[in-house]
């Protein structure tokens, strides 16, 4: 069984494991499985690929939006390269 940590701590391991701002649509005390990830996804990641395999499957279902750095909704065929590049302007 995986711990549970508060949505707002999951996104903040998100922001520092990943290098991006992904916001869970939920209360900031609902509870979700924690984001026990050490090391950011590869470079050429897509972003569909990420989310299918780290993120999804720890959020019950709750429905979720990454905001790029220019604080747009990325395709989620971009590479997370490009993605984590975008908040770098």
């Amino acid at each position: 069984m995986r711990k549970k940590i508060s949505v707002s701590a999951f996104e903040e391991k998100v922001a520092e494991v990943e290098g991006v701002v992904l916001v869970v649509r939920a209360a900031p005390d609902e509870m979700v499985d924690d984001y026990d990830y050490a090391n950011k996804a590869a470079a050429n990641t897509t972003i569909r690929g990420w989310l299918d395999v780290r993120v999804k499957p720890l959020l019950g279902g709750f429905p979720f939006v990454i905001i790029d750095g220019d604080h747009a909704k990325p395709h989620q065929g971009q590479k997370m390269e490009t993605l984590r590049s975008r908040y770098e302007k």
